[in-house]
């Protein structure tokens, strides 16, 4: 069974190690982030038996952190406020996405509109 787990970090360094600190704990799988801090895309960020996608742009807005154990690929698709991976199991592949809306504006929702055609294929 695949762990998935998902929250919005609010940009804070305290939240991300104590997140990195539960993951471990719990063995989770995948971790899906909204607003991850800075320093997540700097290798003190990083977490040991991970690999990090992030949305496009310097101050990273969603990430997700796979399990190296785990067969995957990233997809790439340029946008800012969305990332997604491909995850390969037992013989059959699942897309994953990742995305940050504004929710009084909606912006964000055509680059995952964006994001699902490009998922799809």
């Amino acid at each position: 069974m695949t762990k998935f787990l998902q929250l919005n970090a609010r940009h804070s360094p305290t939240v991300w190690k104590l997140l990195e600190a539960s993951v471990i704990e719990q063995e989770v799988d995948i971790v899906a982030v909204q607003e991850p801090p800075m320093e997540a895309k700097l290798p003190i960020g990083k977490w040991e038996g991970f690999t990090f996608t992030f949305g496009g742009g310097p101050q990273p807005l969603v990430a997700i952190a796979t399990k190296n154990s785990l067969s995957f690929q990233t997809l790439e698709l340029g946008c800012t406020r969305v990332c997604g991976i491909v995850l390969k199991t037992s013989g059959f592949s699942c897309s994953i996405l990742l995305a940050y809306i504004q929710h009084s504006s909606g912006e964000g929702h055509l680059e995952l509109s964006h994001a699902i055609g490009n998922a799809r294929v």
